[in-house]
């Protein structure tokens, strides 16, 4: 068996100091062994000490996590079996697309005690991580008998996308009123009457029909004309079509407009040139939000892919499109917000172009 050069060099030092203190005598010479001594026995201690109880968790705060934001994460170490370890180095291995360098800690005593430690990422962008293993490492305080332990202690970290608020914009105007376009706020109710029915328990007496009722001598209400919406579907062109930092600004404006449906209650679909097989059929709720928002987190920048062509989801459609690309939308698409110079460049200008925004049709200046 061969042995590491600094495990031969431990017996050699003993070995010479002791002959030292023995032959030549004098205090120099055994407080000399004394200290290759105590250096022996932190070498020892370190190489001994059962890393195997060293016990580290993750934790985070709920998500969502939106790009753009900090995130504090806690690590806490504790051991399961006291030893005096002349150190612990923990370093949390964190994914090199975070942007962000591993932290490292130094624990000079733990003992039985639990130690909490935290650190930042400044901001995150959008994606899905994976925070796997943590490594524990201890040793002599020269750096010379070293030995680590990785620990796996699996975190996954969703960053939805950067949103801005559409509050007052004018994506979901109008409704459907029976077969007619009515220019009516969403929330408000018909007011077109298509008949009288008889009275059940719950309706409103403000639409009870009094005249009719004091002939009949029973309650009557009135049955106004069904309320429907249109349906929309937020189409995000494929991101090869894109500049790397216009990708990004389209896939904020898609979650901004999933964000914006969430909100208002409104139903709306999602579609991504890039995964033409993981299209969402209009709907409504925090379920269906989450999972258009965690989708449109998974979506990387993909060069190659050029697809433009409209899902066929059947219903009206709001594309975003490089600028340039506008036009292979124009009789696909009802509304089109253009990424790039001279249309959107920026995500705070979002709700002035949905004020505005680019109809079929039009050819963008």
């Amino acid at each position: 068996m061969k042995w590491p050069a600094p495990w031969l060099a431990v017996p050699t030092a003993l070995g010479a100091s002791l002959a030292y203190a023995v032959y030549q005598g004098g205090s120099l010479a055994w407080h000399l062994l004394g200290f290759v001594v105590i250096l022996s026995l932190m070498a020892l201690m370190g190489q001994l000490g059962p890393l195997s109880r060293i016990i580290v968790s993750r934790a985070l705060r709920p998500g969502p996590y939106r790009a753009g934001e900090a995130l504090t994460i806690s690590l806490t170490v504790r051991a399961s079996r006291f030893w005096l370890w002349p150190y612990l180095l923990v370093v949390d291995h964190l994914p090199e697309n975070l942007n962000v360098l591993p932290p490292r800690f130094v624990l000079s005593y733990l003992g039985r005690q639990t130690v909490v430690m935290k650190y930042q990422i400044p901001e995150l962008k959008r994606g899905v991580y994976d925070i796997d293993h943590l490594t524990v490492t201890t040793g002599d305080w020269f750096g010379l008998f070293n030995r680590s332990k990785t620990l796996t202690v699996p975190t996954r970290l969703v960053v939805w996308p950067r949103t801005i608020s559409l509050t007052g914009a004018h994506l979901f105007p109008r409704r459907w009123q029976g077969e007619n376009w009515a220019p009516l706020p969403t929330r408000q109710e018909s007011v077109h009457v298509r008949g009288i029915r008889e009275y059940v328990p719950g309706d409103r007496l403000s639409h009870v029909h009094w005249k009719t009722s004091a002939h009949t001598g029973d309650l009557k209400v009135k049955q106004f004309e069904p309320q429907t919406q249109p349906n929309y579907t937020v189409a995000l062109d494929g991101s090869g079509r894109f500049s790397r930092q216009d990708w990004e600004l389209a896939v904020s404006v898609a979650a901004s407009l999933v964000q914006y449906a969430n909100l208002t209650k409104q139903y709306i679909g999602l579609a991504s040139g890039d995964e033409p097989d993981r299209t969402f059929e209009p709907i409504s709720g925090i379920t269906a939000f989450s999972d258009m928002m965690n989708f449109l987190s998974t979506l990387s920048y993909q060069p190659g892919c050029t697809a433009a062509a409209a899902p066929s989801v059947g219903t009206r459609l709001i594309a975003v499109t490089p600028i340039k690309h506008a036009d292979d939308w124009r009789s696909q698409a009802e509304v089109i917000i253009a990424i790039g110079p001279g249309g959107l460049t920026q995500l705070e200008h979002l709700p002035g172009a949905l004020d505005k925004p680019m109809q079929a049709g039009e050819v963008p200046s």
